[in-house]
């Protein structure tokens, strides 16, 4: 019997202790890389240019609190299409209210044409190229309402950059 409340005591103590200190755990760029697919593709319209942004890859900056992600742009002008490769920059933004993680005033920091089927090209370049140094609408990484994490309905209490990758409080 006092075996039984023992234990009892014990994982009341554990639950307790897990309400009161959080549970903290940290996803790797290379983690964080695949669950960056879910939200990828994005297609946003920039003065007539659809431009879909696919293929991430994200590189985490722990000392500015700032993440790169670098992605393939696939743009739609009239039914003619380019392809390009551009960096997106920006500082990540938490909101716990609605459980989201996204790239606040992100950035386009680099754009590189790699292919290019639009014979008069040059209004969709220069519509992506005056957006370098811009701030382009917030982009949405993780909506933690429709990822499954095993906590069961805990949501993130904070998500912060590391060394280590992104460390998430529970």
């Amino acid at each position: 019997m006092k075996t039984k409340w023992g234990v009892i005591l014990g994982l009341w103590l554990v639950l307790v202790s897990f309400k009161s200190f959080g549970f903290v755990f940290t996803i790797s760029e290379k983690q964080l890389n695949a669950v960056l697919l879910l939200s990828f593709p994005i297609v946003r319209e920039y003065q007539g240019v659809e431009a879909t942004f696919y293929d991430p890859i994200i590189k985490l900056d722990a000392l500015d609190k700032k993440v790169d992600i670098t992605t393939s742009i696939r743009g739609l002008q009239d039914g003619k299409l380019f392809i390009a490769r551009g960096t997106i920059e920006g500082q990540f933004d938490y909101d716990p209210l609605n459980q989201h993680l996204r790239i606040e005033k992100p950035i386009l920091k680099h754009f590189k044409m790699l292919e290019n089927h639009i014979e008069d090209s040059e209004h969709a370049v220069r519509t992506i190229k005056q957006t370098i140094g811009r701030n382009l609408p917030e982009i949405m990484l993780v909506d933690f309402n429709k990822l499954k994490m095993g906590f069961g309905d805990i949501a993130p209490k904070d998500v912060d950059i590391t060394p280590l990758g992104l460390e998430i409080t529970f």
